[in-house]
Formats: C-alpha cells, structure tokens, sequence
C-alpha cells in the first residue's frame, strides 16, 4: 500500500492515479518486494498493480493505490515460520530502498527505538499464516499509551503534502487534543508577532478538558494577550463552509466572538444563500462566524499590535 489521499476531495482517485511522485514510489515498492519475496518463494509476480481501494475511517474515507504480490512456496514452510520472516524483515514499504542503506539512515536519525512500530505480527493455527506490518497500534508502556505514524520521504517529495499525510493517519478525537505542537506553534507566533513575548507557552499546561466532555468531540478557545488570559470549551460539530460573503462592521470588537456572539449574529443572517460571512472592519479583513482566519503575511509587510 502506498499512496493515500482525502476521498472527499475533488477528482481524489484521478489526482492519486496521476501524481507521479507516488507511482514513482510505488513501483519502486513493488520492485523491491519481489526481490524480497524471491528469497522464499518462486514464480513470485505482480498479481494486481496500483489499483485504488477505500478506507474507512472516524474522520472520512481515504483512498489508496495497492498491489498484490504472490509466489509459491514449495518446501514445508511451517517448520520454517521464523526462517522465512527473518529474511523479509523489516517490510520494505517500512523502510524504502535500498533497504540495507535506508536501515542505516533510520538508525542514525531517530532519537529512540521502534520497539514493536514496523515489526511484524500475526495469527498461526497450524495451518495458515495471516501475518501484517505493525503500523496502526496502540503500544502501552508504563500506563501510557503511543501511537506512531510515519511516512515515505523521497528527493521529489512535496513537505505539505507529507505532513498532511501523516495527520490524516492520526486522528483521535474524544478526550485528546488534536494537533498540539501545531497549535502551540501558532499561538507562540502570533504572540511574539503581537506583543513580543519572547517565552513560549505549551498549551498542554494549561487545557484541561472537563470530564463533562470527555466522550464527545469539542472545540476550545482561548482569549489571549501576553499569556493564557482564558479558556472555553464548546461542544463541536463540523461544517462545510463553501461560500461567504463579504459583510462590514466597523463598531464590532473581537470579543463579541468569545464572550456574546449577537452582534456576529446579525452580520451572519445577512449571509444570503452562502454558508458563512467574512467580516470586515475599517476595510480589514478581520474574522468570520464559524471559521478561523490565519495569515502567513500581510501584503504591505506590517504588523497589527491590537488586531480584531
């Protein structure tokens, strides 16, 4: 399997199939695992090649390229179980190729082991093996609970699109917060931006999610100046936002927003047939009902010290 991409986005399956960085990638798997399967089977083949299957998930469907790969083996490999996994571990769609020197970079660069992540597990009933790669698990170590996830990274990768990936594979919602350094990266940029704070804060000292909550999907927000001045949590539904129209207030101050949402009420029923407006003050583009606004850079370079 490699190659994903969001189902829900427009023309997904044509995009996945085009995108030749992926079929690069593909076929450079599915080279390799021939290799490795001919070291315990013959008449090793290509059975099925880069064909799109879906998956579903909590947060929506994915699409994916696979292939499927089958050989035969002739002598009696149920004496042998270990034998024949050795020589294929680690799974080459686990660590790239050349194998024996993408192993050495993986060693080099991670800061601690993989333990079980990557390896192999699988059920034997003295029959039949029905074994797989060890990457969507939860492993607990000393009362606590890791989920890992990785990703292929070639000379031709694009960096958004790789760590898009890696947040689509992870996505635990009730009772966690998603995306923390994320957030954390935003929050400590528009305070050093807006008040010149020079000490980072970490949200995670400060959000404690109430038990009240602790089955459902919330959103939290956070009033902020120099430091964490409050926090609010809200039960959160999601919603597709695929038009706004553009509406002026130049009396409407930001905490309306967080603390009375009326006056951002009456802007949104001006909204018409669209799903949101986008509020303007003193010909700034300020904010929205539903939606969060952030800006790489504005246009003439300037900062705002007190925006809206």
């Amino acid at each position: 399997m490699k190659g994903t991409i969001r189902a829900n986005i427009s023309n997904a399956e044509q995009l996945l199939i085009d995108d030749w960085k992926d079929y690069a990638e593909h076929c450079t798997m599915v080279d390799l695992m021939r290799n490795d399967l001919s070291m315990v089977r013959r008449n090793v083949r290509a059975e099925s090649f880069r064909y799109l299957e879906r998956i579903n998930t909590p947060s929506g469907d994915l699409i994916q390229t696979s292939s499927r790969i089958v050989g035969r083996i002739d002598y009696d490999y149920h004496a042998h179980l270990g034998d024949v996994l050795y020589k294929l571990v680690p799974a080459g769609s686990i660590s790239g190729a050349p194998k024996e020197k993408t192993i050495e970079i993986i060693e080099n660069i991670e800061s601690n082991s993989r333990g079980n992540y990557t390896s192999i597990c699988g059920i034997y009933d003295g029959h039949t093996l029905d074994s797989g790669v060890m990457i969507r698990y939860i492993e607990k170590k000393n009362n606590e609970l890791y989920f890992r996830s990785g990703g292929g990274i070639t000379a031709q990768s694009n960096i958004y699109n790789e760590y898009q990936e890696l947040l689509e594979t992870i996505h635990i919602k009730k009772g966690q917060i998603l995306n923390l350094s994320y957030h954390n990266v935003r929050l400590n940029q528009s305070r050093r931006t807006l008040y010149n704070c020079s000490q980072d804060l970490n949200l995670e000292n400060y959000i404690r999610v109430p038990s009240t909550f602790s089955n459902e999907n919330i959103k939290c927000r956070i009033l902020f100046n120099e430091n964490i001045e409050r926090i609010e949590f809200l039960r959160y539904q999601a919603k597709s936002i695929k038009s706004l129209l553009i509406v002026a207030d130049d009396e409407i101050t930001y905490h309306h927003k967080f603390e009375e949402r009326s006056a951002l009420a009456v802007l949104y029923n001006k909204r018409s047939h669209c799903d949101d407006v986008l509020i303007l003050k003193e010909g700034l583009i300020t904010d929205t009902y539903y939606c969060n606004l952030a800006f790489l850079k504005m246009a003439n370079g300037s900062r705002q010290k007190n925006p809206y």
